[in-house]
């Protein structure tokens, strides 16, 4: 057979597919087993395309048993082969492979620097550090970023200061690389870089690069952070906004609150499908707990995306203004209908403390067909502490749903009612009780913690009913 055919079935040789591979084995004549040999032995063949499909194959293989081999390759006369040598060390993760590869990265062929730089990465060795920091500075603009890639993988925090460098450098390609490494390193070193370079000309750039600063968490970064969201680009903006989530935000809550009423009040992102930034600005907001934020979190209780209603229900309630209150309890019987932004409704009328939901609440826990939102009623009733409605609360103990019986015995335990547990403890011991009952009391009599009860529930471990038997464990806790 002819070198030319063999060439073409050595990438067959190394596949997966066990069906490709003996069909390659077979038409050039050999054993499976001996496919490693066979490369082997091409590499010291007179064809360079012989050898440089060899090479590769042999990275497949998996076998650091041929990575001196393969160091040898990074030696050969032919370009193509000594890059496609360094690609597969990289792929052996063999550390003995590192000294060679370090020191191919001064290679004449640029390829091979730059296959050199990114094994060097997949390797995961510290020595090869120094070596990629002064790659960085490579005429070469593919192994800058190869170099820039790996030294974010490495994790060594040398690599900070010649990386911020890298932000400046002409090529997209290679700050890409730079603005990433650096948020993988985390080290707050790289901040004042990074600020900069939210101000880079390339959107991405400016994406990777908050992104980044959100991961290293300075709060140095919040004001440069903040001017971000005015960003005309979606990418930036919405990665400022994330950045800024994961933030404290109390000290700059003069500049960050109206930066994000700013956001729900563009006009683009609310008829726009980037329901991200919004729902960061959201959430934001209501951790900032200011006042200022009430209008706009008012009319987000309206929208329609996703989940901002829910966000928005949720943050009015962490700022607990009563000027909310109609407009939730509007939002919570006509708003967009998603079972959570409802349940959310509900439990800020709960949090927010004003009276003037407990007959929303009543309403909800009587009729509402969800047993999540009758749940919650539940359960911001006794937030409110209006005693009017415990005799509303010993009805709901009937409800079908267990999980709105113990959210309706927590209420009463915490409005200071006496009657529930007497009554709640008969209907476990009662034998006339259904089995549906008898578990709805033991989990009621867990939550109101009323102890004269205590006998029963160790008499219900032995009830008949495997249902009764769990409630009742549970109760005992």
């Amino acid at each position: 057979m002819t070198a030319q055919p063999i060439e073409q079935f050595i990438p067959a040789l190394v596949q997966r597919d066990a069906s490709v591979r003996k069909y390659a084995t077979r038409l050039l004549g050999i054993e499976e087993a001996n496919v490693s040999s066979l490369l082997i032995a091409t590499l010291s063949g007179e064809n360079d395309r012989m050898r440089r499909a060899a090479v590769l194959a042999l990275g497949e293989l998996g076998d650091v048993g041929i990575v001196p081999h393969l160091i040898g390759m990074l030696d050969d006369m032919d370009d193509a082969t000594r890059s496609n040598a360094a690609t597969s060390l990289g792929k052996l993760s063999d550390p003995q492979a590192v000294p060679a590869l370090t020191r191919a990265l001064a290679d004449p062929f640029a390829p091979t620097r730059a296959a050199a730089a990114a094994a060097l990465g997949a390797l995961g060795d510290s020595s090869a550090v120094p070596g990629l920091i002064e790659a960085i500075e490579d005429p070469d603009k593919a192994t800058r970023a190869a170099a820039a890639a790996s030294l974010g993988k490495l994790g060594d925090v040398r690599a900070v200061p010649g990386l911020v460098d890298a932000l400046d450098d002409v090529s997209v390609g290679v700050r890409v690389s730079a603005v990433e490494s650096l948020g993988k390193l985390g080290d707050s070193g790289a901040v004042p870089g990074l600020v900069d370079a939210l101000g880079d000309p390339d959107a991405g750039i400016r994406e990777r690069a908050a992104d980044a600063l959100g991961r290293i968490g300075d709060p140095s970064a919040v004001p440069r952070l903040i001017e971000a969201l005015e960003d005309r680009k979606d990418l930036p903006r919405n990665a400022a906004a994330r950045a800024l989530l994961e933030m404290d935000l109390t000290e700059h809550a003069d500049a960050a609150v109206p930066a994000f009423i700013g956001v729900l009040e563009d006009r683009e992102l609310r008829n726009y499908d980037n329901r991200t930034i919004v729902e960061d600005a959201v959430v934001i907001l209501g951790r900032l707990r200011d006042p200022r934020a009430v209008p706009v979190l008012v009319k987000a209780l309206t929208s329609y995306h996703k989940y901002v209603p829910l966000h928005a229900a949720t943050a009015l309630g962490e700022i607990g203004d009563p000027k909310a209150v109609p407009h939730l309890v509007r939002a919570s019987r006509y708003g967009p209908g998603r079972s959570g932004n409802r349940s959310a409704m509900v439990a800020a009328l709960g949090e927010i403390g004003d009276l003037s939901a407990v007959p929303t609440l009543l309403d909800t826990l009587k009729k509402d067909r969800d047993p999540a939102h009758r749940a919650e009623a539940a359960a911001a009733l006794g937030k409110l502490g209006d005693i009017s409605a415990i005799p509303h609360l010993l009805a709901a103990l009937g409800d079908e749903s267990l999980y709105v019986v113990g959210e309706v015995a927590a209420a009463l335990r915490k409005l200071g009612d006496t009657l529930a547990g007497p009554e709640m403890a008969d209907r476990l011991a009662s034998r006339h009780s259904p089995a549906r009952d008898r578990s709805a009391a033991a989990v009621a009599l867990g939550e109101l913690g009323y102890e004269p009860a205590v006998g029963s529930l160790i008499d219900a471990l032995a009830d008949s009913d495997a249902k009764v038997r769990e409630s009742a464990a549970r109760a005992l806790g």
